[in-house]
């Protein structure tokens, strides 16, 4: 969550040199298939929808900050792990 909001909150600046709940939101609805390098699975928001993704992964982060995938994509709380 905090990589999709600091992400947003980039973006809104980047757009409209202002940080505020209305340009973050817009930001976020921007986001198609939004890549943040694997560690959660690509992210859409639309005006509708800002459920984002119900998947996760496990992921062992090493000390440089870089992470190993140690599980594929998977829905928590769901016996279904071949996301």
């Amino acid at each position: 969550m905090g990589m999709i909001m600091e992400r947003a909150m980039i973006r809104a600046s980047e757009k409209s040199k202002e940080i505020t709940r209305e340009t973050i939101n817009r930001a976020m609805e921007s986001f198609r298939q939004e890549d943040f390098g694997g560690l959660i699975p690509p992210v859409t928001y639309t005006p509708t929808d800002h459920g984002a993704s119900f998947q996760a992964r496990i992921v062992q982060v090493k000390e440089d900050g870089s992470f190993t995938p140690l599980t594929n994509f998977y829905v928590p709380e769901s016996k279904d792990t071949t996301h």
